[in-house]
């Protein structure tokens, strides 16, 4: 959160640590909160926190589970926030390309 508001630069020490801390902690790009029915959104805010970060393998695996899991249907837990945070995230992605 840090990262997404500005807070803290993606390239800072403290950005880095936070990000790997949390990313090993949670797993988030395997969706595997959504799988095993512990969390009720897709948390694509991290998604765009990894593009933030040059993180092109754990946003490019969050990306596969969620074209897999939430885009086929749109169901719940699909919120307009969600693919709001996945369109920052690809633009950002498209534009450091």
């Amino acid at each position: 959160m840090p990262v997404i508001h500005g807070v803290i630069t993606p390239h800072s020490k403290r950005a880095r640590d936070l990000y790997q801390k949390f990313s090993t902690y949670y797993q988030w790009q395997n969706m595997e909160h959504i799988t095993d029915g512990t969390a009720d959104f897709y948390w694509t805010r991290f998604a765009y926190v990894a593009a933030l970060m040059g993180d092109n393998e754990r946003f490019d695996a969050f990306l596969t589970r969620y074209r897999q899991l939430a885009m086929p249907t749109h169901d719940s837990p699909a919120y307009n926030a969600d693919a709001a945070w996945i369109i920052l995230a690809c633009k950002h992605m498209i534009e450091s390309y």
